[in-house]
């Protein structure tokens, strides 16, 4: 008599109702059976409960859950990195912009960066996105810039003696939603480059110098925070809100 291979006899005994599988739910059929089976591993695993087939393949998020700061922030410096790829016109750019600091949702995240590199790998939540850390300017008899693409820290402090600096926060990467910057000017200058969607408060002062509060003011809603600290003493403070030209 010829040899039976293991499934067959598997399929004799089954249907023999030998070494049925106990399924307290409903009987599974013996192609499920099989399927199942390790004598079929090129099979897509499915679970059968009485007569409905569920999948092991579920969504790893819900695009309906609201997205944190941290998220509109990674999405911003993509559309940063594609607008000095020339991937977006500074319009575009600066309209993308404004939708992601006013997204609510994970779905409205993805619907603004889906066509750019680098989205489907953004991580997600806090663990993808850790504010610089805490920085120091100084421009002794000397000067200092922070121009074009650059982390923006939690805290950043700059002193002008006899000197002077530029901070441009419009082409920056913001890494956390509350920037805290202290500028002090004894003699010297700095001038400050906001954009125009930044949210920004002034709190310096201006001893026989100056300390502008002439851009102080609301923003675009969900925007970074900025605030901006300090005195000059025979110096000044000049803070600025920008547009931006072509990526510089």
């Amino acid at each position: 008599m010829a040899a039976i291979g293991v499934p067959e006899r598997i399929a004799a005994s089954y249907r023999a109702g030998a070494h049925a599988p106990q399924n307290p739910l409903g009987t599974v059929r013996f192609e499920d059976y099989l399927r199942r089976s390790r004598w079929f591993p090129g099979q897509r695993h499915r679970d059968v409960v009485g007569s409905t087939l569920m999948t092991s393949n579920m969504p790893q998020r819900n695009a309906e859950l609201r997205a944190a700061d941290t998220d509109r922030i990674q999405v911003a410096q993509l559309l940063t990195d594609a607008a000095a790829q020339g991937r977006l016109g500074i319009g575009e750019y600066e309209d993308r912009l404004a939708k992601v600091y006013a997204a609510q949702t994970y779905d409205e995240l993805d619907r603004l960066s889906s066509d750019l590199p680098g989205a489907s790998m953004r991580p997600r939540g806090s663990r993808g996105c850790r504010p610089a850390p805490a920085t120091v300017l100084l421009a002794i008899m000397s000067g200092f810039e922070r121009r074009g693409r650059w982390n923006v820290p939690e805290r950043l402090t700059t002193f002008a003696l006899w000197g002077g600096g530029v901070i441009d926060l419009r082409y920056a990467d913001f890494t956390c939603p509350d920037v805290e910057i202290k500028s002090y000017s004894i003699m010297g200058g700095q001038t400050i480059l906001v954009p125009p969607e930044v949210n920004l408060e002034v709190q310096g002062h201006g001893v026989m110098g100056v300390f502008d509060h002439h851009a102080a003011g609301r923003g675009m809603p969900g925007a970074p925070h900025v605030k901006v600290r300090g005195f000059s003493l025979w110096g000044s403070v000049g803070i600025k809100r920008k547009h931006r030209r072509q990526y510089e």
